[in-house]
């Protein structure tokens, strides 16, 4: 098995193993990494956001639905209060 050879031209080491290149490789990691996050962050506030809206609709739904149950309720109590009257 050959031992791992140094990266090297001319007995000086090659750019991309020196420690500035190194630093621009990690920031560019780190920059990948704080964009991927970004990605998920603004997904989960958008689903935040969605079902907040969900929520806020379905209980104007739920509320708009009980008023119709309830008017409707009251129509048939009188409709058969007037019914027995007339009898």
């Amino acid at each position: 098995m050959k031992a791992r050879k140094e990266n090297t031209f001319r007995n000086n080491i090659v750019a991309a193993n020196l420690f500035p290149h190194k630093l621009l490789k990690m920031a560019a990691w780190l920059a990948m990494a704080v964009a991927k996050m970004a990605v998920g962050v603004i997904l989960w506030a958008g689903y935040f956001i969605l079902s907040l809206v969900a929520n806020i609709a379905g209980g104007i739904i739920q509320f708009a639905v009980g008023c119709i149950i309830a008017l409707a309720s009251v129509a048939a109590f009188f409709a058969l209060i007037i019914w027995l009257l007339t009898l």
